[in-house]
């Protein structure tokens, strides 16, 4: 049957190893952050982490901007397509009464009853509200076009070049350095209860660190 002392002995080795593995855990740490103290690592961890965490926040922003001005630009161009397919259907209804309006009167098409009715004043009024008509045309089709090549670079915006950071590699990486700094907090806590329990059995911490002392030498 193990005595009490076995079980002390048994329970300082093991406590020992679990010391050695959260040294070699807290040396990489340091290294990590090029530092010789915790206070110092813990502080440059919390300056980075409030660092991606003021990226993230910019970033987010960007995305709401960029989506308010993609919805504005798609409003607009709805609006202009919609002006457009109003003004097309006008200038065919107009063209569809000239037409019908020709063959009632007897005349081959639209042009023969033009050259029969229009004075040279009215056929140059004639010809500039025409003109008018497709620089009107042109122009919503030049807006359209406008609106949609903004579209296109705000949808470019939308996904970063390399040297901007992405949402996915901003969560990750703060992910990844709260978990380091939460595990590396949980096993402090579990050696400080370990060393609280072998002192209330009577065990004096001091010899338990000579012993490790002497296991490490």
């Amino acid at each position: 049957m193990e005595t009490k002392l076995e079980g002390d002995r048994k329970q300082a080795k093991e406590l020992g190893i679990q010391i050695d593995e959260s040294r070699g855990r807290l040396r990489q740490f340091l290294d990590r952050w090029k530092t010789e103290t915790i206070s110092l690592a813990l502080n440059r961890l919390k300056s980075r982490l409030e660092t991606l965490d003021s990226e993230l926040q910019a970033y987010t922003q960007k995305k709401q901007d960029l989506a308010i001005q993609k919805a504005q630009i798609l409003q607009k161009r709805d609006e202009l397509e919609n002006r457009l397919q109003q003004l097309e259907e006008a200038i065919a209804g107009k063209q569809q009464a000239i037409s019908s309006l020709a063959v009632q009167l007897g005349f081959s098409g639209t042009e023969d009853l033009k050259a029969a009715l229009l004075s040279p004043e009215t056929e140059i009024s004639y010809q500039n509200q025409e003109r008018l008509w497709k620089e009107n045309q042109d122009r919503l089709r030049h807006q359209i076009e406008e609106a949609r090549r903004a579209l296109d670079s705000l949808r470019s915006e939308r996904n970063p070049s390399h040297t901007e950071p992405g949402l996915d590699r901003l969560e990750a990486e703060l992910a990844a350095t709260e978990a380091e700094r939460q595990s590396l907090a949980a096993s402090v806590k579990a050696l400080q209860l370990k060393l609280q329990g072998l002192e209330q059995d009577g065990r004096p911490p001091c010899r338990l660190h000579g012993r490790n002392q002497a296991a490490d030498g």
